[in-house]
């Protein structure tokens, strides 16, 4: 029996190999109006971090990872590294909507620095959900505000990033 006959197709058909695996959107007027394309330095840096946990998810990258995790090394990246959860998802309020077609890695650490201790631990605890936080990141399940705000601007340092 034939590769096309165990799968049911006829060998006189072309075969469309992306069908079965395509995505479709539909879309009305209103979520196109809404629809943006911007370059984020931001979002970037931090789909970076989900490659240096998981080289598997990218190997286009793999050159690049290996020249960062030797500088890496020498750094404290618990915190850095803490935001991207188990499940490789990671809190909202670090990605907020880019304001312009490519705002500075800056502008967005600031709109990121803006976000409420409410959001910041919701974000957080749902990222990780079901699992518990990370060490690094248990001041966000506190239920006083500051130990939050002193979570959040530690991770909008400048420093931090470079």
């Amino acid at each position: 029996m034939s590769w096309e006959e165990v799968h049911g197709i006829d060998a006189a058909s072309p075969i469309d190999v992306a069908y079965g695996s395509m995505i479709s959107f539909v879309l009305g007027v209103e979520d196109l109006a809404d629809t943006r394309f911007a370059l984020s330095p931001l979002h970037e840096t931090l789909f970076s971090l989900r490659v240096l946990q998981d080289p598997g998810l990218s190997a286009l990258h793999l050159p690049w990872r290996r020249s960062v995790l030797g500088r890496l090394s020498t750094l404290d990246t618990g915190l850095l590294m803490s935001l991207v959860a188990q499940q490789r998802t990671l809190p909202d309020f670090l990605t907020p909507n880019p304001t312009s077609f490519a705002p500075a890695f800056e502008e967005e650490l600031s709109v990121v620095r803006r976000a409420s201790c409410a959001r910041v631990r919701h974000d957080l605890l749902l990222a990780h959900a079901p699992d518990p936080l990370p060490e690094a990141l248990r001041d966000a399940a506190a239920a006083d505000d500051a130990p939050v705000a002193r979570l959040r601007d530690a991770i909008c340092d400048l420093s931090f990033w470079s």
